[in-house]
């Protein structure tokens, strides 16, 4: 599913976009920049996550993870 928004920008983000969208769209521009914010969300959420397991004592330390790697690649 698609959504259209409309949105109104001043004069100087508007230029801003056209300069940024060069070689796309300035609507491409606008979802590029939302899926890097998402992505980043997403890492941040994990990393959060992952902290409050070490300060629970629920992580997994390195040298498992080292093992599990070298038994994938063997």
């Amino acid at each position: 599913m698609t959504v259209r928004l409309n949105i109104d920008l001043p004069d100087d983000i508007s230029a801003f976009v056209d300069a940024q969208s060069a070689e796309g769209s300035p609507a491409d521009y606008i979802r590029r920049l939302i899926e890097e914010d998402m992505m980043q969300a997403e890492v941040m959420s994990g990393l959060l996550r992952g902290l409050g397991e070490a300060e629970r004592g629920e992580f997994v330390p390195s040298s498992v993870v080292d093992e599990i790697i070298a038994e994938l690649q063997a």
